[in-house]
């Protein structure tokens, strides 16, 4: 009797530890999928063209992603990669060097649809770095140019002809700027940025001590503890007039930053401010109303001046990628798995590492090439996004004379006032797969002018050397640009209208 109820205890305490596996395993399978179907954008984007060419499915390789059903149980989605011609499809061998791994539901979240006459958050999916899907309002209005109720440009009236400085006031920073130092200044605050930019563009900008007479305020790195602080400010108006620059920094909690379901679910969000972000998709990013700043590359080419006037030296390889392929389930960490697995040739480097799970260990790189030199030895280098949209290898490629390849959600730095089409190339979700065909197939003269181009916005965006206060500095002459077309715009409608 007395082994009896040890039994049943057994198969009680078995039966009590299984229920919440079964739970998570449900909701992560069943729930996931549900929401694959209502959310999920499918990769195969009508009429996206890789570089120039018609996405016809029908010939060359393509990724798309399938869902394995059974029963009552709809499973992950996976990639399944194929080279075709003329309709006829057989399924491409994978190098096997990284494991397959699902794909639970993700998208780019989708661009705001509340009007912006409100201040009410229409209640949205937002997604997390490993897929995982959470209800939070979402965080902009869909502001797209400098009218109100987004942008009060009579704060910007001036009476004289032709451009002016613009009159910024930027809030003060909370601690001393002590990272804002030779010789890269990556870390400067917004006061800091502006007095450099004040100082030596004198004609762009003028630095205003008072936020009622500024045109534009700008909010910079770490100028608020939270969030809460800065949209509790007397002149914050919902965000009215603010340039919010170097979104991911301005405070000291990285996950205070804007699209964070972190902030959203707070109820807190970065209202009609024009933001700043240097990793945004193009779901999120505002055309003409936002403007994305440069992630600032970590290596900086100590050889730039020399080696920019050697642009079109030859170099060993058509396209290389070197990275870390996580087995993280958000869209960029896929692009890198597709290139870790089916990129192939003698003029193509690829070195990945994975991690299978989130538990076991980095794998190691295949070989000891260096990353650098893989950099300046590269025609064009892939750069996809990693923990974000975006990634340091972006900037770092263009330092080495590379042609950055990036992917269709990517928005490059203050796109699209600075226009990066003659210098990167752009693949769609399905074509990451046929990369390196359609890098080889770009003429040697069109290669030429590519890295001429790149070359010149390097300089541009980043500074040479890089200097953020030159990035900061380039947005304040894009604002003034924006600015005075605006003011032309309404002078012109009120003429019309006389």
């Amino acid at each position: 009797m007395l082994e009896g109820f040890r039994a049943s205890r057994r198969r009680l305490l078995l039966f009590v530890l299984a229920v919440p596996i079964l739970v998570v395993f449900l909701h992560g399978e069943l729930f996931g999928a549900l929401l694959y179907e209502k959310t999920t954008a499918s990769p195969l984007k009508k009429n996206e063209l890789p570089y120039g060419e018609e996405d016809d499915l029908d010939n060359g390789k393509h990724c798309i992603r399938i869902i394995r059903k059974r029963g009552m149980l709809r499973w992950r989605s996976r990639w399944h990669c194929q080279e075709c011609e003329n309709g006829q499809c057989k399924t491409l061998e994978r190098r096997g060097r990284c494991k397959p791994f699902g794909i639970r539901a993700f998208s780019p979240r989708v661009k705001s649809e509340f009007s912006p006459f409100t201040h009410e958050r229409s209640t949205t999916l937002v997604f997390t770095h490993n897929g995982h899907a959470s209800y939070a309002q979402h965080g902009t209005p869909a502001c797209n140019d400098l009218t109100l109720p987004c942008f009060n440009l009579s704060r910007c009236d001036e009476e004289s002809s032709g451009p002016q400085p613009i009159k910024v006031y930027a809030y003060k920073t909370t601690d001393n700027d002590t990272r804002c130092n030779p010789p890269h200044y990556i870390y400067c605050s917004g006061s800091s940025n502006l007095d450099y930019a004040a100082n030596r563009y004198p004609e762009v900008v003028k630095r205003v001590d008072r936020p009622e007479e500024a045109c534009l305020l700008v909010v910079g790195r770490q100028t608020f503890d939270n969030p809460e602080q800065m949209t509790s400010q007397e002149n914050w108006n919902h965000g009215m007039n603010h340039y919010i620059y170097r979104s991911q920094q301005i405070f000291g909690n990285h996950h205070d930053r804007p699209f964070n379901s972190a902030i959203l679910q707070r109820g807190v969000n970065f209202g009609l401010a024009s933001t700043s972000s240097y990793s945004v998709d193009d779901a999120m990013n505002r055309h003409g109303y936002d403007l994305p700043t440069a992630l600032l590359p970590k290596w900086r080419n100590p050889n730039r001046a020399k080696d920019k006037d050697d642009l079109h030296r030859p170099r060993r390889f058509i396209l290389s990628f070197k990275g870390t392929a996580h087995d993280w389930e958000s869209l960029d960490w896929q692009y890198r798995w597709i290139a870790s697995e089916y990129w192939f040739g003698d003029d193509v480097h690829i070195d990945s590492r994975c991690r299978e799970t989130s538990l076991s260990k980095l794998s190691k790189y295949t070989d000891e090439t260096d990353y650098v030199e893989l950099l300046l030895n590269s025609t064009f280098v892939f750069a996809p996004g990693g923990g974000s949209v975006n990634s340091f290898r972006f900037g770092e490629a263009l330092q080495a004379g590379a042609i950055p390849v990036v992917t269709s959600n990517y928005v490059p730095p203050f796109h699209p006032d600075v226009d990066w089409s003659d210098c990167i190339v752009r693949v769609s979700d399905a074509r990451v797969v046929d990369t390196p065909r359609i890098v080889r197939s770009i003429p040697p003269q069109e290669v030429k002018s590519r890295q001429i181009v790149c070359s010149r916005l390097t300089e541009k965006v980043f500074g040479d050397p890089v200097d953020d206060r030159e990035s900061f500095s380039l947005a304040m002459k894009l604002w003034q640009v924006r600015i005075q077309d605006a003011l032309q715009k309404r002078s012109h409608l009120s003429s019309l209208l006389e």
